[in-house]
């Protein structure tokens, strides 16, 4: 299988957007690639969430240091509706309030659904001192996942604004100073953003905001991994991420950076059974009606009474499947060999189906075979696959069968989620009934 390891990183870009109080003009994205901005209300929302330099009682969600403008005690609440994708729907509550130590505020913000959501808990505080507000807040963030359960992380911000004239101010702030990593994660971290903004305001009625980053460049470099070797391509370019956005693409190509990867490629493959089911269907050929997720009459595995699903999956998570025909040797090498690049190892169970492929292919393939009490053979197993394969159907069963003509979508369904399982959630499940 041919790897891609797409490790996308910071970029830059120069922003102006002029805030004339009429927010549905306005559009703003406001979801990154590794969790969705905080920047919320109305007056971030009217500066397209250009609010490095917005002093408000929503400075708590924006750039804490503004909080130390605010005099008297707020209570807000914001619910900001996507009616085209529930799942991405945001809302946030907050109460402010000044105090002999500085202003001190405390919100609670939550994005998503039941298939995917992130809450977070922030506590703030923010001082003035001379022409310079400065503030700090920590933050309690959560995030969980339908069928992979939840996890958290402390974080801790900090941010200022100074007012250089009546007109003119500056402003900073960093998410995520501590770099805190995401618990039961491997090394996952909440994302670190530094925004840089200059705010100027003209008259009462228009106020003007620029934020501005940098343009990195990159490339590769040998490590243990070397070119010479042949176990990666070079790459380089230029990368930036927007003001407000975590997500980052090349430059050059308009896409995600990607770095190929050759050679040494475990793959794993295994082949499942699911009943064949005809829901939906007006007319049912060749067996009676039965209730749905019923058991098929006829014992052992064979594809008179199921589908077979045929998934192959590396090391890295890059994952695909296909429902094939039958079991012959000739139907699996047609699906096996786009997909297991010739410099892999292939990884089985004992059908003789692999082993006829991986020598027609000239592929090295090591067969486990569970009969004979084996689970692994030297560090080669085919337990990622078997994983896979539980949590395909243990998020299938909910459906109570699936009509056999709609598998291969629920397959990609399942293949989407797994992919990006802190950052997708924009699907909801179908209701059991369906």
């Amino acid at each position: 299988m041919n790897l891609r390891n797409r490790s996308q990183n910071p970029k830059a870009i120069v922003k102006v957007k002029i805030y004339f109080h009429v927010l549905a003009a306005i559009i703003a994205q406001a979801a990154s690639a590794q969790s969705t901005t905080t920047l919320i209300g109305a007056r971030a929302a009217g500066l397209g969430y250009a609010s490095a330099v917005t002093e408000d009682e929503w400075s708590l969600f924006n750039n804490v240091g503004g909080l130390a403008r605010v005099n008297q005690l707020n209570a807000s609440f914001a619910y900001e509706a996507r009616p085209a994708l529930i799942g991405a729907n945001r809302m946030a509550a907050s109460v402010s309030a000044p105090s002999k130590v500085g202003t001190l505020a405390v919100g609670i913000f939550r994005f998503g659904d039941d298939v995917y959501s992130e809450h977070l808990v922030s506590f703030g505080i923010g001082n003035q001192i001379g022409n310079t507000s400065l503030g700090a807040k920590v933050n309690y963030t959560q995030y969980r996942v339908e069928s992979f359960g939840n996890t958290s992380a402390m974080s801790f911000d900090f941010g200022g604004i100074t007012r250089i004239t009546s007109q003119l101010s500056i402003g900073a702030y960093i998410t995520n100073l501590t770099q805190s990593k995401l618990a039961g994660t491997d090394g996952e971290r909440i994302p670190t953003k530094l925004v840089l903004g200059v705010g100027f305001k003209p008259s009462d009625k228009i106020f003007v905001a620029t934020e501005l980053e940098k343009d990195l460049d990159y490339q590769t470099m040998d490590g243990t991994a070397t070119v010479a070797d042949n176990d990666y391509l070079f790459a380089q370019g230029k990368w930036i991420i927007p003001a407000g956005q975590t997500a980052s693409k090349d430059v050059t190509t308009g896409g995600p950076i990607s770095l190929v990867i050759v050679g040494d490629t475990k793959v794993e493959a295994d082949e499942t059974f699911i009943l064949k089911s005809a829901k939906g269907s007006k007319r049912l050929v060749g067996r009676a009606p039965r209730k749905r997720g019923g058991t098929a009459k006829k014992k052992g595995l064979s594809t008179d009474e199921h589908d077979c699903v045929l998934i192959v999956r590396d090391r890295g998570g890059a994952t695909t499947d296909q429902v094939i025909p039958n079991l012959l040797a000739r139907t699996f090498a047609a699906y096996l060999a786009p997909v297991v690049a010739k410099d892999a190892i292939l990884v089985s169970d004992g059908r003789d189906a692999y082993g006829a492929f991986a020598h027609a292919e000239n592929i090295l393939h090591i067969p486990i075979i569970t009969s004979r009490g084996e689970h692994a053979y030297k560090g080669f197993h085919i337990q990622n696959v078997n994983a896979y394969t539980s949590r395909l159907k243990d998020w299938l069963r909910p459906f109570k069968g699936v009509a056999s003509w709609y598998l291969p979508s629920y397959l990609g369904w399942r293949r989407a989620i797994e992919r990006s399982p802190f950052t997708l959630g924009r699907l909801r499940r179908p209701h059991s009934d369906w």
